[in-house]
């Protein structure tokens, strides 16, 4: 049969020490390491996360930013294009308004001296005329 001498009965004491003694200096301490790191790390994997969250936050703020001042820009192009259409036709409404007030001053005024002409023109013909009269009645009688 076994025999269990002395020896034996050292080497496992010796052998449940030594599991002891590094359970407690080193396997417990080096677990507490692990965790720690464990911990560590999931920590750093959620910060991580909430960067990459807050990072996708901002970057969608921001294109919306930039789509709010493209549309604001746009409108505001077309109502600086809308007022500059709008004041050229006031302009060259004026233009023309200005244009025919001209021509009818100078048809009117053409029209005065058409008819200062025919009155000088009529007055004149009307001399003659006598003078003619006068020179035939003259020649006849």
């Amino acid at each position: 049969m076994l025999e269990i001498n002395f020896t034996l009965i050292i080497l496992a004491a010796n052998f449940l020490i030594l599991m002891y003694i590094l359970n407690k200096n080193l396997f417990l301490p080096l677990s507490k390491i692990l965790e720690q790191r464990q911990e560590k790390v999931k920590k750093s994997l959620e910060n991580a996360k909430k960067f990459t969250e807050v990072s996708q936050m901002k970057e969608n703020e921001y294109i919306g930013t930039i789509s709010e001042e493209k549309k604001r820009i746009i409108r505001e192009q077309a109502e600086t294009k809308k007022e500059a259409v709008n004041t050229s036709t006031q302009l060259i409404k004026k233009a023309q308004d200005e244009a025919n007030r001209k021509l009818n001053e100078v048809k009117e005024s053409l029209m005065k001296e058409k008819t200062e002409a025919k009155k000088e023109l009529s007055t004149y013909a009307e001399s003659i005329a006598k003078e003619l009269a006068e020179k035939i009645i003259n020649i006849q009688g």
